[in-house]
């Protein structure tokens, strides 16, 4: 980021014209989300009436009584009814459709009920009897998106894909009122994630049918899904036998918010009205699935389908056209947890409380996974491996990819996913026979 001013600022660009307003709107609107939405946003003011529909529904979604603001203490409820139904047929259908079309092993995706009566959307693969090995997407995904790593995985292991709360095919609970309090929200965040997880994985212990859900399982979390994931290790460190973390989010220390203003006030006069509308927006808690929400069809299906082609131009047109079609129910769906990243995370994708603090202090091996091209710090990654007792963690660069690296070069990902939780099952069961049969699993 260009940050360097000498002097007083520079005099107020002037007036931009109608398209670069537009366009300005558009970017402003999706920068409340990580780079790929940011893309799409790109993409779609390439289209003026297409940025106009973005722009307007921004700002419905702004004022909208419903959305899932912090800021203004508004709660998000449950939907029910034909419509939320529908929805749900819609996302079961693009999830299955785009899982086809990469996967030859079988599924069984269903919904896995919790004691609370809340449920968490499932799709299991591999051998009944194999190690488990749970799989958790990041923000605004969902488990389809994985469908190009199942077959490798599951060779070994019987993969469980599952779809974090209030996202994907899972249940919708609210999220806990907002607070004033920086750590009252990210407990309640991660509270609203981890404590669910936990009891899915009691439920998957007692279930008959799932024979090798018996002791700790490897665990695995994508962006904010790697966040997540390393809260629950801390959590339950019992239940986890080998933490992998994808690309994960919220892991260095970033820059404090007395940088973070000099650094805007530092912006020429354009960029600053930009970053400080994305940043009104982030503490609003206006999200792109609410904009998609607000606007329908008409501006969510060009949105998505321009973010894919743009973000993912060597794709197929039937996997193009799958991923595009996922992707829009994945955001058209009811109002969920989407706003929980503004809990988590503060403007610039810095968490309240970098899990760098207490990645270390975990006594389970750590495998930090980013792309050679990944907006995520990999450096964050390396200084909590540095920190652990040797050979605990490690650090691995998929090449040819960015931080959707499971999907941007699958082969090289599932090669180096496999082989690190190969290694480290190989490593339990050597340790397992010095002691006489005592060990993890």
């Amino acid at each position: 980021m260009a940050t360097a001013m000498v002097g007083a600022p520079p005099p107020p660009s002037p007036p931009p014209s109608d398209t670069s307003a537009e366009a300005a709107s558009v970017a402003a609107a999706a920068a409340a989300a990580p780079a790929s939405v940011a893309a799409a946003a790109a993409a779609a003011a390439s289209t003026p009436g297409t940025a106009a529909a973005v722009a307007a529904a921004t700002a419905e979604a702004a004022a909208a009584p419903t959305a899932p603001g912090i800021g203004s203490g508004r709660v998000c409820h449950r939907t029910s009814g034909g419509r939320a139904v529908k929805r749900a047929a819609a996302l079961e259908a693009a999830q299955a459709s785009l899982l086809a079309l990469h996967t030859t092993v079988a599924l069984h995706c269903r919904r896995v009920t919790l004691p609370s009566g809340e449920y968490l959307s499932t799709c299991s693969a591999g051998p009944v009897d194999a190690p488990p090995l749970v799989v958790a997407h990041g923000w605004g995904a969902g488990l389809g998106l994985f469908g190009r790593n199942i077959d490798a995985a599951a060779q070994s292991y019987r993969v469980h894909l599952v779809d974090w709360p209030g996202c994907g095919g899972s249940s919708r609970p609210p999220l806990p009122p907002p607070s004033t309090d920086v750590d009252a929200n990210v407990d309640g965040a991660v509270d609203y994630f981890v404590e669910p997880l936990a009891a899915w994985a009691r439920v998957m212990a007692a279930d008959a049918t799932e024979p090798g859900f018996k002791g700790p399982f490897r665990l695995a979390g994508h962006s904010q899904g790697g966040y997540l994931a390393a809260a629950y290790a801390r959590r339950y460190p019992a239940d986890v036998s080998h933490l992998l973390l994808l690309s994960p989010v919220g892991v260095p220390h970033g820059p404090s918010d007395a940088e973070l203003n000099a650094s805007l006030a530092a912006m020429p006069w354009g960029r600053r009205t930009l970053f400080g509308t994305f940043r009104r927006l982030w503490r609003s808690a206006v999200t792109p699935q609410s904009i998609v929400r607000a606007g329908g069809a008409t501006v969510g299906r060009p949105l998505i389908n321009k973010y894919v082609t743009a973000r993912f131009p060597w794709m197929d047109a039937p996997a193009s056209a799958a991923t595009a079609a996922y992707l829009y129910e994945l955001f058209a769906a009811p109002v969920g947890s989407e706003a929980a990243i503004v809990r988590l995370l503060r403007p610039g994708l810095y968490a309240y409380r970098p899990a760098g603090e207490w990645l270390p202090s975990l006594r389970m091996p750590i495998t930090f996974m980013y792309g050679d091209g990944d907006w995520m710090d990999w450096r964050g990654g390396a200084a909590a491996v540095a920190a652990m007792p040797p050979g605990l963690g490690e650090v691995l660069k998929v090449p040819a990819s960015g931080h959707f690296l499971f999907v941007e070069n699958a082969d090289d990902f599932n090669r180096q996913f496999v082989g690190a939780l190969r290694r480290v099952d190989a490593a339990a069961t050597a340790v397992r026979a010095e002691n006489g049969g005592r060990g993890t699993a």
